[in-house]
């Protein structure tokens, strides 16, 4: 939040130092041409930094993992590598309840290993569980997803029928 507040902040900064030479100026020289000088210079800075504020609010985090699935394969995209794409049924599934250690709360999770690449993702969300027996946990997730993307993963892994 604060990164992207920053070009604002600091266009703060300069709209007060400029202010304050600007100050300087009329005790010096006629204060007409002072102001008719300086509230250009201002505006172009508050135009500036409004600018820079908004490009830093458009931009997106971009994920470091995005795992693709459709009926046939299941697909690993992750920032700067290769893409690993395996057959569904080439895929290892196993569920868990992972904790968290301050809320002390039991969470699923699932490890889903993919070309030997194995994944720990789990939702940290208490409106969610396993509707059966499963055993508890396998240490810290690797990555932990919001409660729709954990929905539409379920959806996609069809592991509706357990999950509650």
């Amino acid at each position: 939040m604060f990164g992207a507040m920053a070009p604002w902040l600091g266009t703060m900064v300069v709209v007060s130092f400029v202010s304050l030479g600007m100050g300087t100026f009329m005790e010096h020289f006629d204060p007409q041409i002072v102001l008719m000088a300086g509230t250009p210079v201002m505006v172009a800075i508050i135009a500036l930094g409004s600018f820079l504020t908004f490009q830093m609010h458009r931009r997106r985090p971009v994920p470091n993992l995005e795992l693709e699935i459709d009926r046939h394969e299941i697909r690993l995209h992750q920032r700067g590598k290769a893409v690993l794409a395996t057959s569904r049924q080439g895929v290892q599934l196993r569920r868990a309840l992972h904790v968290i250690p301050k809320s002390r709360g039991l969470y699923p999770s699932i490890k889903l290993t993919l070309g030997g690449r194995t994944l720990h993702i789990a939702v940290y969300d208490p409106r969610f569980g396993w509707s059966d027996q499963v055993r508890a946990s396998w240490g810290v997730p690797t990555y932990l997803v919001g409660a729709p993307d954990w929905k539409a993963l379920i959806n996609a892994l069809d592991l509706r029928g357990v999950a509650s």
